[in-house]
């Protein structure tokens, strides 16, 4: 059974030009031009929030979501 591809995912066929390292500098995951882009788009967010889910919490009393192994 071939995997199926996500929608989401397919923005990413419409990325411009960018560095994952920037010339001259040090590989830094948070200065990659390549995921900035790619967290800044609707779809992909919704991806990485989905895929996350399943690790997180949601407190109804609170509202917030958290690490379902977070222990404050």
């Amino acid at each position: 059974m071939a995997k199926q591809k996500s929608r989401k995912l397919q923005v990413a066929l419409r990325m411009p030009p960018l560095y994952h390292t920037v010339p001259g500098r040090e590989f830094d995951i948070l200065d990659s031009q390549v995921v900035r882009w790619l967290v800044k788009q609707p779809g992909i967010a919704q991806y990485v929030f989905d895929k996350a889910r399943e690790y997180l919490r949601f407190d109804q009393e609170t509202r917030k979501w958290e690490g379902r192994d977070y222990d404050n």
